[in-house]
C-alpha cells in the first residue's frame, strides 16, 4: 500500500528537473546517486510483479525518472530494469518500456536490449502479430502488437549506433511486400533516414523493389526526397518506374552526403 502510495505522490508532484551531476561522468555514476537509484529500483522493483499493468507501468515511469537527476551520466542499473521488462506478458507495458529506455538512458544498455528485440521481431516474423498476443489476445490485441512494432521501429532514431542501423534494415528487408509503405515499415524506413548512414539509405531504397502499390511507393519516395531537401541535394529522381535502380544511382553519386558508420553510440548527442 505504501508503495501505491509513494506512485500516487509522484503522479501528482511536478516532474522532477532535469540536471547534471558534477560528481558523475560519462560511464560513471557517483556513489549517492547510484546508492539513491538501487534503493528506488528495489522500493519500485515489487510493483513489476503486480498484476495490475498500470502499476507495473507506474513503476517503469517512476524508475526512468531517476535517471534525470545525472542526465549527464545515466546508469546500468536504471536502464536494466525498463529492459528487464521487455519480456512482460503485456504489450503495453512492454511498448512503455522500450520507449523510455530509448529515451536518454544508458546508451550500451539501451542500444543492446533494442536490438535484441528487433532481431525477436525478425526471427519471428512470419507468425509475428499472432505470436506477440498470443493465441487468445492474452498479451494484448492486434491493435496493440502493431502500436508496439511502430513504437519500437520510431524509438530507433534515438539511439544512433550501427548495431541499430544493421538490425533495423535486416528487419525492414524481412517485413513481407505487402508492409512496405505501411505504418510500421514507414517507421523504421523514417528512423534508417534519421540515422543516415549510407547503409541506412540503401535499405530503405531497396524497399522500392519490392513494392508494386504506387500509394506505398511514392511514401517511400516522397521520405527519400526530403532526404535529399535536407542535404540540398537539388538533382533526385522523379516517381517513375524504375524508382529503385534510380535512387541506387542517386545515392551512389551523393555518398559522401552520408556517413559511411556511426560507430558504437555512447549516449552523447551532438547539438543541433
Amino acid at each position: 500500500m505504501l508503495h501505491l502510495l509513494a506512485l500516487a505522490a509522484l503522479a501528482l508532484s511536478p516532474a522532477p528537473a532535469v540536471e547534471d551531476c558534477e560528481a558523475c561522468r560519462r560511464g560513471k555514476v557517483c556513489a549517492p546517486h547510484k546508492a539513491n537509484d538501487k534503493a528506488e529500483l528495489r522500493r519500485l522493483a515489487p510493483l513489476l510483479d503486480s498484476e495490475d499493468v498500470d502499476q507495473r507501468m507506474g513503476a517503469l515511469s517512476v524508475a526512468a525518472a531517476l535517471t534525470d537527476e545525472h542526465e549527464n551520466a545515466p546508469g546500468k542499473d536504471v536502464a536494466k530494469f525498463l529492459a528487464g521488462a521487455l519480456k512482460d506478458d503485456q504489450l503495453r507495458v512492454r511498448e512503455l518500456a522500450l520507449e523510455l529506455l530509448a529515451d536518454g538512458q544508458h546508451a550500451e544498455t539501451a542500444v543492446t536490449a533494442t536490438v535484441a528485440e528487433l532481431k525477436w521481431f525478425e526471427k519471428n516474423m512470419w507468425s509475428l502479430v499472432g505470436t506477440m498476443t498470443g493465441p487468445k489476445n492474452e498479451h494484448g490485441t492486434v491493435e496493440d502488437a502493431m502500436q508496439y512494432l511502430e513504437t519500437s521501429m520510431r524509438a530507433c532514431r534515438d539511439l544512433p549506433d550501427d548495431r541499430i542501423v544493421k538490425a533495423l534494415s535486416s528487419l525492414l528487408s524481412a517485413y513481407p511486400a505487402e508492409m512496405r509503405g505501411e505504418p510500421v515499415a514507414m517507421a523504421a524506413t523514417h528512423s534508417l533516414l534519421e540515422l543516415q548512414t549510407q547503409d541506412a539509405v540503401a535499405a530503405v531504397i531497396k524497399q522500392l523493389g519490392s513494392g508494386k502499390e504506387p500509394t506505398r511507393l511514392r511514401r517511400i519516395h516522397m521520405a527519400l526526397v526530403r532526404v535529399a531537401d535536407e542535404k540540398d541535394i537539388e538533382k533526385r529522381p522523379a516517381f517513375g518506374d524504375k524508382l529503385e535502380r534510380e535512387w541506387t544511382a542517386w545515392l551512389r553519386k551523393n555518398k559522401r552526403a552520408f556517413p559511411a558508420k556511426l560507430g558504437k553510440w555512447d549516449g552523447v548527442r551532438e547539438a543541433d
